[in-house]
């Protein structure tokens, strides 16, 4: 997995405008409600972090995973998940959503040559999403994430010398940058026992993450470059 925050500034542009779009007071107070009428077992027991601790990730039935994350405190705005269960946020902002939604992508897509938008997910404070490696939607990835002040982290398994049964020592901790960060990197498959990316995240304030995949290597490599800035 490669970090960065040297983005290039015709992508970072895009990205910024829809980040102010969702950390407006109106549209930011509208999901966290959403978040919060949902609620969280970890939460309201106060152990916010549990789903990202080494205790959680071993807990988990490594071989029967589905690839999805089983808690998540925070939601998933992309507009193809939302227009499916309209209930999950205030009517009045759904257009509101579908516009910046689409201008992002059209904006990001075309310029990089991304497949689909993967997820487009917003966290309030004490937001996570627990251990999980995707490993049903395998890809080359690009996983764009703003965070005010860096007070938060991301946290994967090297896949490396691992399997599909995770090792407590290869974990990775990443905090998070202030601002944007970029980061990017290969989500295997369950075949695929040593490229198997368990991952996971937290934050203590608003944070927000857009993700990109791609299937071919060499599009995927390019698109990296040129997310680099100078």
């Amino acid at each position: 997995m490669q970090v960065f925050t040297n983005i290039n500034a015709d992508i970072l542009a895009p990205l910024e405008a829809y980040r102010k779009f969702v950390m407006s007071p109106e549209i930011s107070a509208s999901l966290e409600a959403s978040v919060a009428r949902k609620g969280s077992k970890f939460l309201s027991e106060g152990r916010a972090e549990e789903p990202c601790s080494l205790d959680y990730l071993m807990s988990i039935d490594h071989e029967r995973h589905a690839g999805f994350p089983l808690h998540m405190h925070g939601i998933d705005i992309n507009y193809k998940v939302l227009s499916q269960d309209t209930q999950r946020v205030n009517a009045k902002h759904l257009s509101e959503i579908r516009r910046h939604d689409h201008e992002l992508d059209d904006q990001l897509q075309t310029y990089l040559g991304a497949r689909f938008c993967a997820l487009k997910a917003y966290y309030p404070p004490q937001g996570h999403i627990g251990w999980h490696n995707n490993w049903n939607a395998a890809g080359y990835n690009i996983l764009f994430t703003y965070s005010g002040s860096g007070d938060g982290y991301w946290r994967h398994v090297d896949p490396k010398g691992n399997g599909v049964v995770p090792k407590a020592e290869n974990i990775v901790h990443v905090p998070d940058a202030p601002g944007w960060h970029c980061k990017v990197g290969y989500f295997g498959s369950k075949k695929e026992a040593d490229r198997v990316l368990w991952h996971c995240a937290y934050t203590n304030e608003p944070r927000l993450s857009v993700g990109y995949v791609v299937y071919d290597q060499g599009i995927w490599e390019n698109m990296v470059e040129e997310i680099r800035g100078a």
